[in-house]
Parts: C-alpha cells; structure tokens; sequence
C-alpha cells in the first residue's frame, strides 16, 4: 500500500509540473512553480526510494542528508516564488548575498557535518537520532518558510466591505489564498510526521510524510482548474473546449501505461517470479517513473510544436472575427519551417489583405457620401437657379418697358447696361440648368465637340479658382461631327479641367512665379477626332501615373477628391469607342489626349 501511494504521489506531482510549465513556458512564476513541483517530486523520490526498497539493515545517511537539501531547496523556490507571483518585484541585492552565503554554510553543514545521526534501519527497526545541527538546518528550513508566507499574505489583502471589483481580481484573490492554505496543509502534515512525532520517537507516519505534498498538489491542481492559476487569460476563457493538450496528454498517459503493463507482463512471462517479490515491486515502481519522463517530454514537445501555434493561430483568429485587423501571429522559428510556420504566414497574409480591403471599403463608403453631398448640392443648386429664373425674366421685362419709356439718353443706356447684365445672368443659369438635369438613357447622336467646348467653358468661367487661370481655347471650325452623348461628353472635359485647375494650385503653393495656363485644343488626326487639354501643373511621377485611373486613386489630399474623375473618364470614352491617355512628368505639366472615332455622317 505504501510503495503504491508513494508511486502515484509521485506521477501526480511531476504531471502538476509538467502541466503548469506547459500552460506558459515563458512565464517567470510558471518556470519557478515548476522547479517547485520537481522538487517535491525529488523529495517523494527519495523518500520512495527510501522506505519503498529498504531492508532490515539499511542505512538512512543520505536519505536524511538528501531530505534536508531538497526542503532546503523547496523554500528557497517557494521564496522566489512569492517574489515573482502575483507581480515580479526586485531582490534585495544584500538580502539576497546575504540568503545565498547563509545556504552554503548551511549546505556545508549538511554534507559535511552531523546534521543526523544514527539514522535508519537496525534489525527491521528505524531508528533516529536528533542533533543541535539537526535544530539548525530545520529551523534555517522553517525561516525561508516563514519569509515566502509572510510575503504571501501581503498579497492577499482582504476585501474591504462593500467593495466590487472584477472577476479576474476576485480569482488572483482566490488563488492566493490556495497559495496560503496548501503550504499550511503540506507543512502541518509532513512537520507533523518528521519533526512532532520522531521527537518522542514515533516514527510510524515518518514513510507517509509525502501525503503532505500530495494534498498541496491537488489543491494546486484545483486552483488551476477552476481559479485560472498560473493559467494567463486567452480568448478561449468563456469558450467550453477540450484543449488538443489535454487529448493528447490523456492518449500519451493511456499510452504509456499500456506500454509499461506490458512490457512488465513480458518480462514476468519470459523470467518467471511474482510480483510481490521486492525485486519486481522495484521494477514496476522505476517503469512507472522512468516511463513518465519520456511521456511527459514528449506532451511538452508536442505542446511547443503542435498546440501552442495552434492556439496561437486560433486566438488571432478569434480577434480577427470580433472585428480586429490588429492582429499577427508571431511564432518562434527555432525549429525552423514547418506547416505551423506556414499556417501562421498564410494568415498574417489574409489579415494584411483582409486590413486593406476594409480600408478602401471606407474610403469607398466616405466617397460615396461626399458624392451624395454634392450630388444634392446640385440639386438644390439646380431648383435655386430655376427659382431665380422666374423672377429675373420678370425684372427683365419690367426694366425694358422703363427703358421705352426713359426720354433720358443717360438713363436709356444704364437700363440696357442691366439688361446686359441680366443677360448674363440668364445665360449662366442656363448653362447650369442643362448641365444640372438628371440625364435620360444615353443617347449617342451626330455632334459638335466644338459647341460642347465652348458650353463647357462658359460655364466654368463662373469658377473663382478657374478665372484666375489663363485658360485658352483653340478649336478646329472645320471639325467633324461624331457620334457621341454630348453630356457625357461635357462631364469628361469638366472633369479634365478641374483636375488640371487642382495641379496648377498645387504647383503654385510650392512656386508662386510658375505660369498658370489651360489650353483647350480640338482637331483631327489619325482618322480621329483629338481633344488635347494641357496644363502648367504640378505634373506626376511615373509611378504615380501608371495608378491614375484607378478607381478611389487620388494625390489630393483626404477629402478634396474622391478618385473617380479619371476612371469614369475612361468608362465614358470606352462606352463611345474611343480612349483616353496621359502624358505627364513631376514639375512639367500634364497632356491629355481624348480621341473620338468620327461620325459616318462626318463630310
């Protein structure tokens, strides 16, 4: 009973390690608690070792000497512990050469000098005999434990009343008291079988002290289950999932324990012998524990190479779906390329991707409610300039019959300097009206680029930023007809032009001497009718150039242009047979060149 319960307190706390080092392998109080757990795994070792295989006449000398060092060891890890859990604080650096100096001399005390005496068995009978050394170690052992719970409860502060606080403080407080009862526990029990009872030389729960360790383990085990300890939080916390970890932990187990109770069964068929012989109870003991290792190292590669990406990968992926582009997966490359590796590329990759899409989908969706905007702008531009219409042919009118009626030279030409004005007026309100209207199906009918031109100017003669532009028109009067949608048409020469008045403001900003001039030129050449519009603007680059007419790309600045001008140039041009190109360099100017197949009825 003795030699099972020993096994199994020994497999339960080397899994606990190798458990908790796998839950964060690159966390410090990860990496101490699981010094801790080996550590206590040693120390059931030994004492398996110890009371499991002993015989009547077996010496205890190292077994005690080995206990002293490894609680040595315990303490000093369950004080580095309480220094780096819950929050890392820095050493002392004399308190710290001053503990280190303090545990050679110690150690040298152990190894070297009568820590006990007369330890172990004498005629089937333990025996043991205490020393003033034996005092020292112990209580140096008790100190260290002391000073890691001292520190211990000053974290774990009580909650004043009335006090709320989320849920993953209320667990951190929770795992701090589990921190602070599972040493008690564990000290209580094995204080209790060591030191109470062998100094009034009771030495019957001596083989049984290990129990401690197991209590503190499961109670370790409970808190990391259902308190997140040591555990850091994931987006997999409010999921119910069956980690690949866990499956594959609970196959190796499987496994090995498969494997271990067959090949004892092997070797018991092929030598003969019983299993209550000591020689074979030691045999099944040391295949159980030397089977483990390998079976552990072999879930905690399995974690570094298999799980841990997987998780990774998973965890981006659930950012990614709550709305997150923010996100990559790094992974460590140490063991070089391998499906993970690509796994994780291919994914950054569809983020990056996934990122830019949603961005021109912004742009897209701020285009299209600039272009609403203006869209009803001139709708209601269109309804002002009809309203004012009415009005002004009324005024008109009423300043013609005043001028018949004027007997004053003088008077006669003011009112028709009015008309002419209103003239003007009238003729601009025109042009507006006929451009503002909602266009029909598209209509391609013989037509006059020329007379398209001239509208077009007419028009935006009334832009303030364009009358300060030299903007000069040369038109073939013996230019063909073509086949073509005039409005369109007027839309592609309205957008050349805007776009060659934004390049001149913008190479005026940097070179206030530099000319500003538009040329508008019509003719024929190549069996084509050819619309040149030039300007003395900023120019672009090559690289610049090659991108213009896609749709959403712009070199203006955000808001001041939506990207679409050029690209519904060339849909328009397309649509009449014909096409656009662009010559251009940075700081020269830009051409462009609209050519027109010419109409059949063309004389």
């Amino acid at each position: 009973m003795l030699l099972l319960t020993l096994t199994l307190t020994l497999l339960a706390v080397l899994a606990l390690g190798f458990w908790v080092f796998a839950l964060a392998p690159g966390r410090r109080e990860n990496q101490v608690f699981a010094a801790f757990t080996w550590l206590a795994a040693l120390w059931v070792a030994n004492d398996l070792n110890f009371w499991g295989f002993h015989g009547p006449e077996t010496d205890g000398t190292v077994w005690a000497r080995n206990a002293f060092l490894i609680s040595m060891g315990l303490q000093l890890t369950f004080l580095a512990f309480s220094w780096v859990f819950p929050r890392p604080r820095p050493v002392p650096k004399g308190r710290l050469a001053l503990l280190m100096a303090t545990t050679l001399g110690m150690v040298a005390l152990i190894l070297f000098g009568p820590a006990v005496e007369d330890v172990g068995f004498h005629g089937g009978e333990f025996h043991l005999t205490m020393t003033p050394a034996t005092f020292v170690v112990g209580g140096f052992v008790y100190l260290l434990f002391l000073s890691a719970r001292v520190r211990a409860v000053a974290e774990a502060r009580p909650d004043p009343p009335g006090s709320s606080e989320d849920k993953s403080q209320e667990d951190l407080d929770r795992q701090l008291k589990v921190i602070l009862l599972s040493p008690l526990v564990t000290g209580t029990i094995t204080t209790t079988a060591i030191v109470v009872l062998p100094l009034f030389e009771v030495y019957g729960l001596l083989p049984y002290a290990s129990l401690g360790i197991l209590a503190g383990a499961l109670m370790h085990s409970y808190a990391a289950l259902n308190l997140r300890f040591l555990k850091p939080a994931s987006a997999f916390d409010d999921l119910r999932l069956f980690p690949v970890t866990a499956k594959l932990s609970l196959a190796v187990a499987c496994f090995w324990l498969a494997t271990v109770v067959l090949l004892v069964g092997v070797v018991q068929l092929q030598l003969g012998g019983s299993l209550a012989e000591p020689a074979w109870q030691q045999a099944w003991v040391y295949a159980l524990v030397v089977g483990s290792l390998p079976a552990m190292g072999l879930i905690l590669l399995a974690q570094r190479i298999v799980t841990r990406p997987l998780r990774q990968v998973s965890e981006a992926a659930l950012a990614v779906a709550s709305g997150r582009t923010d996100v990559r997966v790094e992974l460590d490359q140490g063991s070089g390329r391998d499906e993970m590796s690509l796994l994780a590329e291919s994914f950054n990759s569809m983020v990056d991707r996934l990122e830019r899409d949603l961005e021109v989908q912004r742009e897209t969706a701020q285009t299209l409610l600039r272009t609403e905007r203006l869209a009803v702008a001139g709708s209601l531009a269109a309804g002002v300039a009809h309203e004012v219409n009415n009005p002004l042919a009324a005024i008109s009118s009423l300043v013609q019959i005043a001028q018949s009626k004027a007997e004053n030279e003088r008077t006669r030409e003011l009112l028709g300097d009015a008309l002419g004005h209103m003239e003007r007026i009238s003729d601009a309100l025109r042009d507006l009206l006929d451009f503002a209207r909602v266009p029909g199906q598209t209509t391609r009918q013989p037509c006059r680029v020329n007379e398209v031109v001239e509208r077009t100017v007419r028009l935006l003669r009334y832009d303030k930023r364009l009358r300060q532009i030299e903007l000069s028109v040369d038109l073939d009067p013996e230019l063909p007809l073509v086949l073509a949608d005039g409005d369109q048409i007027q839309q592609v020469l309205m957008n050349l032009l805007f776009n060659a008045r934004d390049a001149i403001e913008s190479r005026r900003e940097g070179e206030p001497e530099a000319p500003a001039r538009i040329s508008v030129v019509t003719g024929v050449a190549s069996g084509e009718l050819q619309l040149t519009v030039k300007d003395t603007g900023c120019g672009v680059t090559a690289e610049v150039r090659e991108r213009l007419f896609e749709p959403f790309f712009t070199t203006k600045p955000p808001g001041a242009g939506t990207g679409l001008g050029l690209a519904v140039c060339r849909d328009l041009l397309r649509a009449h047979e014909g096409r656009i190109s662009l010559e251009s360099e940075a700081g020269q100017g830009t051409e462009v060149l609209v050519s027109l197949p010419l109409s059949k009825e063309s004389p």
